[in-house]
Parts: structure tokens; sequence; C-alpha cells
């Protein structure tokens, strides 16, 4: 399932715990530090679990957040939790999550780790915006770090005297193989 949709915005934070990253161990332990987080910012949460060893935690929000603040909510989690992997929420255009009982791609399915009711009951009664504020309130720091890392943050360069046009090089636009890097982030691995 793809996390954003095509106005640039998700109603839910996957949060991808990966085994292939840590161990299951690990994931176990960052689950239980997560859910706990969770349970302290008022947040309702639906979890479902992999053959493989990995967990997803699905937080559903009544609105609607932006690619941006996904990002940086889940990239900042990501630097709490080695298991996290932060990768589907870093692309607007490909970022995806296998769902409750998906196929996985190593055989089994995707199973629900809590109950059938409990779960519909969470989606069909999402996060109130109070609890997003209070999940970004308190990862306030590692959000700014993380924003802070990408040179998003406010940066006032002296200005150089203008460049010689004969050092700049041919003045042209961005290739389609390049534009669609940036875009997608997908690129060929070979390459």
């Amino acid at each position: 399932m793809r996390i954003f949709g095509k106005d640039g915005t998700c109603a839910a934070i996957c949060l991808d715990f990966d085994s292939s990253l840590a161990g299951p161990d690990w994931v176990e332990a960052d689950v239980r530090a997560v859910q706990s987080w969770l349970h302290r910012c008022g947040a309702r949460w639906i979890e479902d679990y992999s053959p493989s060893g990995g967990r997803h935690v699905y937080v559903p929000l009544e609105r609607r957040v932006t690619f941006t603040e996904a990002r940086d909510l889940v990239e900042a989690l990501g630097n709490r939790h080695r298991s996290l992997d932060k990768t589907p929420h870093q692309n607007l255009l490909h970022g995806c999550i296998r769902t409750p009982g998906s196929a996985h791609k190593r055989g089994g399915h995707q199973q629900l780790a809590m109950s059938l009711p409990l779960a519909y009951d969470v989606a069909r009664r999402p996060n109130s915006h109070a609890v997003w504020t209070a999940l970004t309130a308190d990862l306030a720091d590692e959000i700014a770090a993380v924003r802070a890392f990408r040179l998003e943050q406010e940066y006032r360069p002296e200005l150089p005297a203008a460049p010689d046009p004969a050092e700049l090089g041919s003045p042209g636009r961005m290739s389609r193989a390049m534009q669609c890097l940036a875009v997608s982030g997908m690129y060929e691995a070979g390459r």
C-alpha cells in the first residue's frame, strides 16, 4: 500500500521495524519502546508482524500530514530506534508498506498482533490532531536535528561576487534520468 496520496499527504504514520537491520530481538525491544512512547503521548495504533520477524506499527491520523512532517517524525524516531526502517517515509512517490493479510515475499502473510475488532476500532477512530502535536512535541529536538542534517535550517550566507559565465559551463536543464532520481529517489544500483 502506498503511504502518501497524490496530494503529498498521509493518513497514517507507518513504522516498519525490519529484522534484517538489527535482528528480531532488537525489533522486539524497539517495538516495545515505541509502544510505550505512543501510549505516553495518548496515541492508538495497529500492529502486525511478518514471518521474517519484522513488525509494523500503524498510527492512523484524523488529520492528514504532509510528506515533510511525516518524514521528519519517522527520521527522528529512527534515530532513537535502530531497527526502524525510515525509507518508506522518505519517498513521496514510491513509499509503501505491506499491510496485515498481505503475502510476504519469503512466504506466509503479515498477521495482526491484536484482535481484528480492536484494529478496526483504531482505524475507525484515528488519532486526533492533539495526539500528533504531542508526538511531534516530544520529538522536537530530534526533528530539529534531522532538519539540520538535511540543511533545512535557516542559512544566510554572505553573497559572493558574481561567477564568471565561462566557469559555469553550459546552462541547461537537468536530464530526464536525473529528474526522475531527484523526484523518486530510485536509481540503478549498477551505475
